[in-house]
């Protein structure tokens, strides 16, 4: 009888040696032990001391990328003398440099670490965000968007990385989920702080936009700096500019045992080993493409009805007030639906399957959408799109699965940092499904400057011909065509598992040790590595 030795298996003494670059070697032990106890403490205190910082700092990073949005509606593109072409080839740009920087940047992140990248990306976009407050001119309103892109891309990716040096993989897709959660409330608070600062226009002769873009700057500017001083350069290592203890010794040796077993892959590289060709070559390994397929494809449909979901209630009758209000049901479910996803995932492990009833949940409510009587009430269209947009979001599910399927610290950066491209070019295709015979049911970019110039008093209702619905029926389309995607993804990895298990059989237990120990393969091809499905 053979013993399997395998990546993913937990609470037995590591299937390999990390390597003598590893930062934590000093607290290697294969003889440690701990209780349960122990170990939630330490988890406990991980959650405290790193998670919900990053939390925060998540925040901040929707909050600041959110505030175009509100400044639309305080008559931002009015003020700049720039028109909706403007503002859509500004969205698209944005996009394309989204998926040019990712890479680059994680590349950097790498040589520089996680503490300095992360704050000195907050300082920069922070700078960046004030910056908008001075622009009056088309080119100046694209050149500081283009920068801010260019500022926030591989900022998510060297986030995952980071935080996935603190947890094991069960755990990691959960901690995912509340960075996303960050994501719904920001969008909350932020109305309520638009609504404040909005109110300043005038001040100094300034628009009220101008003061939320300096205000929100600036607060971004203080959580960098803070960020130097505060976030530990890894599990055994101080913050960057304060050299005080973030764990004690003990926890040092749970902490980084505990992963080691878990992952044993984690301990292969230094968290400054510079990212190589050959990296990059095994984050395009075959293995891993249906994931980058999920982040293209699957988040469409729900993309396209939240891009314009606002548009959308304009369109159909509803005032400024009543919009922005409606906004906020779909944002607190989003919220609630994800995170029993999350925890779903972690109690039974079928990330495929939970994504699965994430898209079923969508899927029938596009349909109402596509097919609904055209004289159904504006409540009902409302009703269906927000609950099209408050779906179980599976998307911190699908970039925590990326990163374990990975199986190597340096292809973790690249593969998550493809990944998240992937999701960046579904939003262009998210902006280009609906056309002006979809309207008044949905608001295309075409039709947006409409509303952009609106009274926020004035209730609107456009008077158009009879939409024809062909956005929503394609939408429709490729909500089924995920629904196959994912049982496809599940399959696929349940085969490559059961090809590698054959292969693993067939060696003597002297054999699998042996390659264990001394194997110098890396990534998704390691024959003890198991996909998780």
């Amino acid at each position: 009888m053979h013993v399997l030795i395998l990546w993913h298996n937990t609470g037995t003494a590591g299937s390999s040696t990390p390597d003598p670059e590893y930062d934590g070697i000093h607290r290697y032990d294969t003889e440690a032990t701990w209780t349960s106890n122990e170990e939630k403490d330490l988890v406990r205190k991980i959650d405290l001391r790193i998670m919900l910082y990053m939390c925060w700092m998540f925040f901040w990073l929707r909050l600041d990328g959110a505030s175009l949005g509100k400044a639309l509606a305080d008559n931002f593109l009015k003020d700049v003398h720039a028109t909706t072409g403007d503002y859509n080839l500004s969205v698209t740009l944005q996009s394309v440099l989204a998926v040019a920087v990712e890479i680059p940047a994680q590349m950097i992140m790498r040589r520089v670490g996680a503490e300095y990248w992360l704050p000195g990306q907050m300082l920069c976009w922070g700078a960046i965000s004030v910056g908008h407050a001075f622009v009056r001119t088309p080119k100046a309103f694209i050149a500081v968007r283009c920068l801010l892109t260019v500022f926030t891309a591989g900022w998510t990716p060297a986030l995952v990385s980071y935080i996935s040096e603190f947890y094991t993989t069960r755990e990691l897709g959960v901690r995912m989920s509340w960075l996303y959660a960050c994501l719904g409330i920001s969008d909350i608070l932020s109305a309520f702080v638009a609504f404040g600062l909005l109110h300043l226009r005038g001040r100094l002769g300034l628009p009220g936009w101008s003061w939320m873009f300096i205000v929100e700057g600036i607060l971004t500017i203080i959580t960098g700096i803070v960020t130097l001083f505060y976030l530990p350069a890894s599990p055994t290592q101080s913050p960057a500019f304060l050299r005080f203890r973030s764990f004690s010794d003990r926890e040092e040796v749970i902490m980084v045992n505990r992963i080691l077993r878990d992952e044993p892959a984690k301990g292969k590289t230094h968290r400054h080993s510079v990212v190589h060709l050959s990296d990059v070559r095994r984050a395009l390994h075959y293995s891993l493409w249906p994931l980058y397929i999920i982040g293209l494809v699957t988040l469409v449909p729900p993309g396209t009805t939240s891009q314009y979901f606002s548009l959308t209630l304009r369109s159909i009758g509803f005032d400024t007030f009543r919009t922005n209000l409606l906004t906020i049901p779909s944002s607190f479910l989003l919220i609630v639906n994800m995170l029993w996803l999350s925890l779903g995932v972690k109690k039974w492990g079928h990330r495929a399957f939970a994504c699965f009833i994430g898209e079923l949940w969508i899927f029938p409510n596009l349909v109402a959408l596509a097919y609904m009587p055209k004289n159904a009430s504006k409540w009902a269209k409302w009703a269906a799109s927000a609950l099209t947009i408050a779906y179980p979001y599976w998307h911190p599910v699908a970039l925590a699965w990326t990163a374990s399927n990975s199986n190597d610290t340096r292809t973790r950066s690249i593969s998550v940092a493809i990944y998240t491209s992937m999701v960046s070019l579904s939003g262009v295709i998210a902006s280009n499904i609906y056309v002006e015979s979809d309207a008044p049911d949905c608001a295309p970019p075409s039709l947006s400057n409409i509303f952009l110039f609106s009274n926020a008093n004035t209730d609107y209702h456009i008077i158009l011909r009879s939409p024809d619905r062909r956005g929503n029926k394609i939408l429709v389309g490729i909500s089924g065509l995920s629904l196959a995607i994912f049982l496809f993804t599940h399959i696929f990895y349940k085969y490559l598992n059961h090809r590698k298990d054959r292969a693993w059989r067939k060696l003597s237990i002297e054999q699998q040790q042996d390659y264990a120990k001394f194997n110098k393969t890396k990534g998704p091809d390691r024959l003890d590595f198991r996909y998780l499905y």
